[in-house]
This record gives C-alpha cells, structure tokens and sequence, in this order.
C-alpha cells in the first residue's frame, strides 16, 4: 500500500479499456494510486485489504458506468468510503443514469461527466488530483545501473562456513531474494539516511555480525540481512528500473531514505 497521499480506484472490471485510459493520466502526474487486484498481496484477504486500501486513501475515485453499478463490489466500496469519511469523486463515463442506489449514496456529490466533453472531464480530473502529486524527483525512475564503486557491493548469495574467522570471504552464486527490513534499525553512517539491521527479522534475535559491507548475518539462525541501499540495489537488480513510489511500497524503506540512494547513486 502506498506511504504517502493516493488515490483508491473503484471500478467494474468491465471497464477496464478505460480504467487504463485513468490510470495513464494519474501514472502521468506522478499520483500514487491503489486498485485492485494489482495491490493485493498474494494469499490475503481480499475484503480485508480492500477495507485498509479505502481507509487510508486521500481520495475515492468511483467510475461510474451501467457496469460499474451493477457491480456489488463498487456499492461496497462506495459504501465504505461514505463509513470513513473519504472525499469521494465521482467520474460518469457513460450516459446511464443512477439508480436509486447510488443517487442514495451520491446525492450532493458533485460529478465528473465524461461523456459530454472527454477534454473537460479529464482537465477537472487533473485539477482534482494535482494535490496529491509528488515532486518529479520524489517519482523518478532509478535504474540499476549503479557504480559499484559508489554503492555498497551486494554478493548474489553468501554460503557460510563455520569457522569463526573475519576473514572468510562468501562465495557467490545466484541472486538473493529481497527480505523486508524490521523496523529496529540504526544509522549506517552520519552522511547519508541509509540505515543498518540490529535484530534478525527471521528470529528477532541479535545481535548480527557484518559479514560484508552491507550484508548482515544472524549469529543465531544463520539468515541473511541487509542495510536500507543494498536491500535497493538488489531490488532494482532483480526488478529493473522503478519508481521511487513502487520501491517505497514493495520494501517498506521510507522514501526519504529511497531519495538519498537516488540523489547519491541514481543515473
């Protein structure tokens, strides 16, 4: 789920040549967005999420069509959003008229109509979300094509042995997967916003020894961790180039923190 302000999309997936059409225009003006089923983990709760995913939004973006009110799931979620209170915003894409339903639910919200001027309706769509636009530096792309000489040096995978020497160097194969960070961490260095582990976030146990710059082991289960850059540059390694929204939200590192990588290591 996006850290800062976005949008929750509702819609009926029947809809979708032009919920792509919306989401072109929100991607284009740097606005984080949630819509489902793309933001929903894998194995959770639709309903769940859902809920979480409206409670928290800055703004519902409902597109209103025949398909989208015969949809339940839009009624719920409309329905959800009046419960907490969102700023709800209505975009008509068609000519159909409300149904009880939503003229129940809708009354005194002022709409978008689409059909009667496409170039008016997305120019209010556009004014209506330029508060939640970030900066273009805040949304950059960062690549992965970062100096090694100005980045922490990542391994692909670190196999252990059980001597108790400083000196054994990890032996590299295929790369790592990219664990989510705990939350108790420290400073890595007073230049720079990156941070380092301090408890294993497999075991909660601690402390952990730096077996590489950047890389941390646990002294009691053997499992792997990394500082807030390395954990980056193996996403951006095993992802390619990505949005500083998208990082946010797939390794919960704060953007702040995302920026500085950028600003001392992006291209």
């Amino acid at each position: 789920m996006p850290k800062g302000p976005y949008v929750f999309i509702s819609y009926s997936t029947k809809d979708n040549e032009f919920v792509e059409k919306t989401v072109k225009l929100i991607r284009s003006m740097n606005v984080s967005f949630w819509k489902a089923p793309e933001d929903i983990p894998s194995g959770s709760s639709y309903a769940q999420e859902i809920v979480n995913a409206i409670r928290n939004c800055s703004l519902f973006l409902v597109l209103l069509s025949d398909n989208s009110q015969n949809s339940m799931w839009v009624e719920k979620e409309i329905d959800c959003a009046l419960s907490y209170e969102r700023n709800i915003l209505p975009l008509n894409i068609d000519d159909t008229p409300l149904r009880d339903t939503f003229r129940f639910y809708l009354n005194n919200v002022q709409m978008i109509f689409y059909p009667k001027d496409p170039e008016k309706a997305f120019s209010e769509l556009k004014a209506k979300l330029s508060p939640l636009s970030v900066p273009e530096t805040e949304n950059s792309v960062i690549t992965p094509s970062v100096s090694a000489n100005t980045v922490n040096e990542v391994p692909k995978k670190a196999v252990f042995t059980d001597g108790d020497s400083s000196d054994d160097e990890p032996e590299e194969t295929s790369a790592p997967p990219v664990p989510k960070f705990s939350r108790n961490m420290k400073m890595a260095g007073f230049m720079d916003l990156n941070r380092f582990p301090t408890v294993c976030q497999y075991c909660g146990s601690s402390p952990l020894k730096m077996i590489k710059k950047g890389i941390f082991q646990c002294i009691k289960c053997g499992q792997t961790d990394y500082d807030d850059f390395t954990s980056i540059r193996n996403y951006l390694d095993k992802k390619g180039p990505q949005q500083i929204p998208v990082i946010e939200r797939e390794l919960g590192i704060p953007r702040k923190i995302i920026n500085d990588f950028w600003q001392r290591h992006g291209n």
